[in-house]
């Protein structure tokens, strides 16, 4: 759907290039009507989305939980998630605005769910910016 408007479009193909990712819409059928969408918001709605993958979540489900440990010490909150050629990468940040990063990998990760209200994670001795190597 663009973005302002009532417009629906059809992913017909896309690929990712670069940081970005190309899309074909099955609407679109030339150049200038391409041309047209450039710089335009695209998103797709909530309710339209589906269920991420088994054994995955959607990113924009993991933004704003809450980051806990394995004893439900509360850690802090994620407020992205960056993309990285080895894994994706939490970007947390504590209650005093302190940024800190958590891969998204099993050995730090513990639970995050679908549907859950927190990530729980594994941290290990210098993760953290307020902990020690």
């Amino acid at each position: 759907m663009v973005i302002g408007t009532d417009q629906k479009l059809t992913v017909a193909e896309s690929m990712p290039y670069k940081a970005k990712l190309l899309v074909t819409f099955e609407e679109i059928n030339d150049r200038d009507a391409a041309d047209a969408l450039r710089h335009v918001d695209v998103g797709v709605r909530g309710c339209d989305v589906g269920d991420p993958p088994n054994g995955q979540v959607w990113v924009s489900d993991i933004v704003g939980r809450e980051v806990i440990d394995l004893d439900g010490k509360l850690l802090g909150a994620v407020t992205a998630v960056d993309a990285n050629p080895a894994h994706d990468v939490m970007v947390c940040v504590d209650a005093a605005g302190v940024e800190f990063l958590i891969p998204m990998i099993s050995e730090f990760v513990d639970d995050m769910s679908v549907g859950g209200a927190s990530v729980t994670v594994r941290p290990i001795p210098g993760l953290l910016p307020w902990t020690g190597p």
